[in-house]
């Protein structure tokens, strides 16, 4: 039984593990993934300018989904449209799982009585399940695709991974 009713994602999740090439390990630990159409046009308009995206079409374990924003994270400016969406679905289905990363988009779906994690909890999940060897080359690979991550943090996850010395 999962543990989670659906699980989802806003943009950023998808486009770090998509540069790790570890995008499949979505679907392994959470089986389907949700995106609401926000995320499809901001890794639309990241594919536009050059960036590498994950083809989300052919992806048979992502379901896009429409969803109604409320107000109250519409006046929340500095929100971007994909973590609002995502937060907003959130709100909607009942034990999910919020794949989000970025700091005020988290602060919001906690305060609403969201679960959330982020790329970094998934590698961490991804290797304590076994599909991948190691926590630490994983995320100085995030350093280098230019994901914003302290020292501090790096090291609670390497804690928690077993990576210490």
């Amino acid at each position: 039984m999962p543990e989670y009713t659906l699980v989802i994602s806003d943009t950023s999740p998808l486009f770090y593990l998509e540069q790790l090439d570890q995008i499949e390990l979505l679907p392994k630990l959470y089986g389907e993934i949700i995106v609401p159409h926000a995320v499809v046009d901001e890794l639309s308009a990241g594919a536009q300018l050059g960036e590498r995206v994950p083809n989300l079409a052919q992806l048979s374990w992502i379901t896009v989904r429409s969803v109604n924003v409320p107000n109250s994270l519409r006046s929340i400016t500095d929100l971007g449209k994909g973590e609002a969406e995502a937060i907003a679905l959130g709100l909607e289905i009942t034990n999910s799982l919020l794949l989000l990363d970025d700091r005020l988009g988290r602060q919001v779906a906690i305060q609403n009585g969201l679960t959330v994690t982020g790329t970094i909890g998934v590698l961490l999940r991804a290797k304590q399940k076994g599909l991948i060897p190691l926590l630490a080359p994983a995320l100085s690979e995030l350093k280098r695709a230019r994901f914003r991550i302290s020292d501090q943090v790096i090291r609670d996850a390497l804690e928690l991974a077993g990576e210490t010395s």
